[in-house]
């Protein structure tokens, strides 16, 4: 591609006219396209390899599980206003909690450290919710985020997604709710697997000393996943951290140029929006 291998388009899928695959008379690698949704269309990465200076056309033929089928693109389009780019970060949070390989599902959650200092990590997203406003994660009772954010609740969050080239950094109040006495943190135990359940089983807190490496899990489950009842014993130390979201700043990077905009809620809830230099 003439931008780089990881030179961005989107379009929507549409069934060719007719068309007989034959990689070796067209020139064209064909390769599996994601299908899911970035931003109300479907984002495609492809590649032409028919001369070594190809330029990139504005129609790609690949095959989809040796379906074939013809996708017609433009380039990128930038979004048109403050409202479509809002819509766009919740529609992303939202989409990431459920699809473990989109750019969002992993964000960065930093916190302030006991000693002032800035602690940031990798996080699962587990929620996000555009009318309550919050995002979510899980997290170990015993882990030091959670009694840094019970000292100091501002956090900050990074969301950054690769394919779309758009990152989202997000400053929130965070909430640490036990199952015991949060509904919400209770639903939230029931919709995890026996897999997660086995971290919150763990013999000793996160981040303790050790003298070797060590999995921190009991012996009983080290090689397999516990029982559902076996994993009640997880219950005890899972949390969950809910941050309510106060601001967020988004980018879009693009060649012809990025594009950047803030967003900021009142105690009311109440948006206000503006464009921001890149």
């Amino acid at each position: 591609m003439g931008g780089g291998d990881d030179e961005m388009l989107r379009g929507e899928y549409v069934e060719p006219q007719s068309f007989t695959p034959s990689t070796k008379e067209s020139g064209w690698r064909t390769l599996p396209l994601p299908r899911r949704k970035r931003a109300g269309v479907t984002v495609l990465l492809a590649y032409e390899t028919a001369t070594p200076r190809s330029k990139f056309g504005h129609s790609i033929i690949f095959l989809d599980r040796q379906i074939p089928k013809e996708v017609h693109i433009t380039m990128t389009q930038h979004p048109t206003s403050l409202d479509d780019i809002h819509d766009q970060i919740w529609r992303m949070l939202q989409e990431a909690t459920g699809t473990r390989h989109h750019g969002f599902h992993l964000p960065t959650l930093a916190t302030v450290s006991e000693n002032g200092e800035p602690a940031a990590r990798i996080v699962v997203l587990r929620g996000a919710d555009r009318a309550g406003r919050y995002v979510t994660c899980h997290t170990d009772a015993r882990a030091p985020k959670v009694a840094q954010v019970d000292a100091q609740s501002l956090s900050a969050w990074v969301f950054y997604d690769a394919e779309a080239r758009v990152q989202v950094r997000a400053l929130g109040r965070v909430a640490v709710l036990d199952p015991a006495i949060d509904a919400f943190a209770r639903e939230a135990w029931l919709g995890t697997n026996l897999s997660s359940r086995r971290c919150y089983m763990a013999p000793s807190a996160p981040s303790l000393k050790c003298d070797a490496p060590s999995p921190n899990l009991p012996e009983s489950v080290r090689d397999r996943l516990p029982t559902e009842e076996e994993s009640q014993a997880g219950l005890a130390n899972f949390r969950v951290l809910k941050a309510t979201i106060e601001a967020m700043d988004y980018l879009h990077l693009a060649h012809d140029g990025h594009i950047r905009a803030r967003f900021v809620y009142d105690g009311d809830g109440k948006l206000t929006s503006t464009w921001l230099e890149p």
